[in-house]
């Protein structure tokens, strides 16, 4: 007495759920895979408590990260640090930088200033 089991229909019914419990955590992680993005290298002097994905502010809204930190290629001393920004973000040429720190913990992010429009 042998049973009759369907293998195609249950291996449809594992396939799609794996594939939907991997497309919740897509949504709930909100990626965005088409998402573009601008790279600005910015020298500073000193780099207190930030480092890779520090948070990058512009006009205080959190607008990317810091992807790299390493001492500037011009062998002065300062230190380089890669930001990665929100294409849309509009970061002119008289737009300033700064390391700022966040509330009474101190956590160090990049501040971007507006500049003029």
């Amino acid at each position: 007495m042998e049973t009759r089991a369907n293998y195609v229909l249950i291996g449809v019914f594992a396939l799609s759920g794996f594939l939907g419990i991997l497309a919740f955590f897509l949504w709930f992680a909100n990626i965005q895979l088409d998402r573009q993005f601008a790279y600005y290298d910015i020298d500073f002097v000193s780099v207190s408590g930030l480092g890779e994905a520090s948070d990058v502010r512009f006009a205080g809204l959190p607008v990317g990260q810091v992807v790299d930190v390493r001492l500037s290629p011009r062998q002065d001393g300062s230190v380089r640090v890669r930001v990665e920004v929100d294409a849309e973000t509009p970061v002119r040429t008289d737009s300033i930088a700064t390391i700022e720190a966040q509330g009474v913990t101190g956590v160090a992010y990049v501040g971007i200033s507006a500049g003029t429009p």
